[in-house]
């Protein structure tokens, strides 16, 4: 043998076609697994990612729920506080509110009847 043929140089020049299309087919089955691989990875990051937006959208939900039912029972203990400062006995216990009344002196009362039609002259 030619001592200036090496190894290397004794694949590159007897590579038969069956061999390279052996070669080829390889490297198109990796680059698609790649490929298929990445696009899999890929889809389970944004699962992963809408999982989490839709437990935060819930929790944020969540929180809203909680307020709206706080303020509720605070809208309706405020309800009862003013209907217990509306009642006419608190109104007539509480003398400041008749310190700048005055007496009725001469009394007019409007009788409305649901019958007839009033009409207003000047």
């Amino acid at each position: 043998m030619n001592s200036k043929i090496t190894l290397k140089d004794y694949k590159k020049a007897f590579v038969s076609k069956r061999k390279q299309a052996k070669q080829e087919l390889h490297q198109w089955i990796n680059s698609t697994f790649i490929i298929l691989l990445s696009l899999i990875c890929s889809l389970f990051v944004y699962y992963v990612w809408t999982l989490n937006s839709n437990a935060t959208a819930w929790y944020n939900i969540r929180d809203l729920e909680r307020e709206k039912n706080q303020l509720l029972l605070e809208k309706e203990f405020i309800k009862t506080k003013l209907g217990q400062l509306e009642t006419i006995s608190t109104i007539q216990n509480d003398s400041s509110l008749f310190e700048d009344m005055q007496k009725i002196e001469e009394s007019n009362y409007l009788v409305i009847e649901t019958d007839k039609q009033y009409v207003y002259q000047n």
